[in-house]
């Protein structure tokens, strides 16, 4: 019993921390001047590539 206890403490902080975690990536991507999706991109224009 006790390990179940254990093992339920450790699932629930985990889960604590992996939504932390998300929340302070969300946060620091909407703080970056610019556009998300530039800013995670880059600046240099995508190959493109023929058409089949």
């Amino acid at each position: 019993m006790e390990r179940l206890l254990f093992f339920a403490r450790r699932c629930v902080k985990a889960m604590l921390v992996i939504l932390f975690v998300i929340a302070i990536n969300f946060a620091l991507i909407r703080a970056a001047p610019g556009d998300p999706a530039t800013v995670l991109a880059g600046r240099r224009p995508a190959r493109s590539t023929p058409a089949l």
